[in-house]
């Protein structure tokens, strides 16, 4: 069976992907849900991109096997759970692909310094340079409870190193056209994160385009799913 498995950006969850299996030619689309959202809000989150990988693997594990074709996607501190996940993984499971979407590479990793920035101040910056928004930030108790995820997911990200290793699998890395955070040179810097084939593609949009307009993207899966 052909399986779409989905990372969202920082403080994403399931919900980033509700509407994807009636727009792809896939068998299953298995969105990834950390610790500390949606129906794991309970859960204390994770602060480690490594631990993300590991989390997801243990809860999907079950959904996937040996005779699948996986296509694993994605976006900005998904792209870096993927790579990681993919690394756990690639030597058990067939992996046509693996999608990188609005992500800095391993090597391009900023550190943001967001554990110094207050909640106000961190939402400008998301609202400013990536176009995130929710109007759950409008609500305090809403806006408290968003916050603990995407601190840890942020703070995941900014402690994250570059170990140089390499997957063996292709790596399609997408740029939006009108990204305000991230530089064509971030996301074309994955090629040396790959012994595979490298691709690099520019779609409409801004940084979060994947919850505004992702037509494109869809189309791309389903010619990848398609393409023998």
């Amino acid at each position: 069976m052909k399986k779409l498995i989905c990372f969202p950006f920082a403080g994403g969850g399931a919900s980033v992907f509700h509407n994807w299996q009636s727009k792809l030619n896939v068998d299953e689309v298995i969105p990834i849900v950390l610790p500390g959202r949606e129906n794991m809000i309970a859960e204390n989150p994770l602060t480690s991109i490594e631990d993300a990988a590991c989390y997801a693997y243990s809860k999907i594990k079950e959904r996937i096997h040996e005779d699948d074709t996986l296509i694993l996607f994605g976006h900005c501190f998904g792209g870096l759970v993927a790579f990681e996940f993919a690394k756990l993984i690639e030597k058990e499971f067939s992996i046509k692909k693996l999608i990188i979407s609005s992500s800095f590479a391993p090597s391009q990793v900023k550190k943001e310094q967001f554990s110094m920035m207050n909640d106000s101040e961190l939402i400008s910056f998301l609202e400013t340079k990536t176009g995130m928004h929710s109007e759950a930030f409008e609500y305090e108790e809403l806006r408290e409870l968003m916050m603990i995820p995407i601190r840890a997911d942020l703070s995941a990200f900014e402690n994250y190193l570059d170990n140089q290793e390499k997957v063996s699998i292709p790596i399609l890395a997408i740029h939006a056209i009108d990204d305000n955070y991230i530089q064509e040179t971030d996301v074309k810097a994955w090629e040396a994160h790959t012994l595979s084939e490298f691709s690099y593609k520019k779609y409409n949009g801004n940084h979060m385009y994947i919850t505004e307009d992702p037509q494109e993207l869809f189309n791309e899966i389903c010619n990848i799913s398609m393409d023998d």
